[in-house]
């Protein structure tokens, strides 16, 4: 009779400790996908800020001067 319980803890502790990794490495993917994403909404939020902000200034530009009489 051979005594191969001793060798099946070892290999659940393995399977274990690999399966822990894998899942800590795809979680680390998400949240690296996650943070990505919101730089590039951020990123939009402001371009769409600004391009606004710019596009009121140039609205206004002239508004104040009257026409040239020569």
């Amino acid at each position: 009779m051979t005594n191969d319980h001793t060798s099946n803890p070892t290999s659940d502790s393995q399977a274990l400790l690999n399966q822990i990794i894998i899942d800590y490495m795809k979680e680390a993917k998400r949240k690296r996908r996650w943070k990505w994403f919101m730089r590039v909404i951020y990123l939009l939020i402001i371009a769409y800020i600004v391009y606004y902000v710019s596009k009121g200034t140039n609205e206004d530009i002239g508004t104040n001067i009257k026409a040239h009489r020569g």
